[in-house]
């Protein structure tokens, strides 16, 4: 694909166990339907990107890309986007720096979650174990405050003025709320924040319940996180009321996205179960000419279905 000027381009930081490879999900649509660059990174590995990796992915994306959805571990010192021009501004020029966060807490249960699938091992696990396991490095090492560039002992003003580095940062609890504010920041369209939700939740998955001494055990072990989250509440909240005339026009709005978000997804999968020229889906047809990309897109953590569906309609 070419490098499009004519949309905002977004750099996306991922934290862990916060509905990321979500928001991640939706950039990978941004990119089909509006004829995008995308970051590649060569591999796979789990690896955690950070700063020193320029010239690596430089080589990897010799020209300049509209997106990066992916983890990297930012700089602890003072960041913004045109101070490190040779990795952030090269990469993804001019780009609208995004994140994700989550309350720490349910955060610590969804990590819990992961690691401790099977309902035997629920009254094995718990909270003050796990946190000082060092083998569950995404309960420690993958901190959100880490994800941003911070450390626990940051400061309060350190961690506001990271915040506010940020253009857009969602809120995990209140997902499609501050996935409307940034597609206003942004200058978005209501398209390109539609999400497809294609995990199916495990029966072997359970949820813990902590009692509140373990909840105040969580937030001692993660102080950073837990003011990260409140200062991102606070700002969200302004900015809703700052964007928004009152809160009758926000839930409108709101609404009127959820309601379109079903339309696209019904459309997507009509037109994935009969990709006939003849039967496309009128609100597929008002995307443009690029809307068979955008349904194969929705479905891209599918390898198998995915290459099913190119041969499906490889003719059309």
């Amino acid at each position: 694909s070419n490098f499009n000027t004519n949309t905002p381009n977004i750099f996306f930081v991922k934290t862990h166990k916060t509905a990321s490879s979500t928001v991640t999900n939706f950039l990978h649509n941004y990119v089909a339907l509006h004829f995008l660059r995308i970051v590649k990174l060569g591999y796979s590995s789990g690896k955690m990107w950070t700063i020193n990796d320029s010239s690596k992915l430089h080589r990897i994306n010799p020209v300049p890309c509209n997106v990066w959805a992916n983890h990297i571990e930012l700089p602890t010192s003072d960041f913004s986007l045109p101070s490190h021009p040779t990795f952030l501004s090269d990469l993804v020029p001019n780009a609208k720096l995004v994140t994700i966060l989550r309350h720490p807490v349910s955060r610590t249960l969804s990590v819990m979650n992961y690691y401790y699938p099977h309902q035997s091992a629920k009254a094995k696990c718990k909270v003050g174990n796990m946190l000082k396991d060092s083998r569950r490095r995404v309960a420690q090492r993958y901190t959100q405050c880490a994800a941003v560039g911070l450390t626990q002992d940051s400061t309060d003003e350190e961690i506001k003025k990271r915040i506010d580095a940020f253009e857009a940062v969602l809120i995990t609890e209140f997902l499609h709320e501050s996935l409307l504010l940034m597609r206003e920041k942004l200058r978005l369209k209501p398209i390109d924040i539609v999400t497809f939700d294609m995990k199916t939740e495990s029966s072997h998955v359970c949820n813990f319940n902590i009692s509140d001494s373990e909840r105040d055990q969580v937030l001692a072990a993660l102080p950073c996180d837990a003011k990260l989250y409140d200062y991102a509440v606070k700002r969200f909240n302004k900015e809703k009321r700052e964007v928004f005339s009152d809160s009758s026009t926000f839930s409108k709005t709101l609404q009127e996205q959820a309601t379109y978000n079903v339309a696209i997804r019904e459309a997507c999968k009509e037109f994935l179960e009969n990709p006939s020229p003849e039967s496309v889906p009128r609100v597929l047809l008002e995307l443009g000419p690029r809307y068979k990309e955008f349904c194969i897109s929705s479905q891209y953590d599918n390898v198998g279905w995915l290459k099913k569906l190119q041969n499906q309609y490889s003719t059309l």
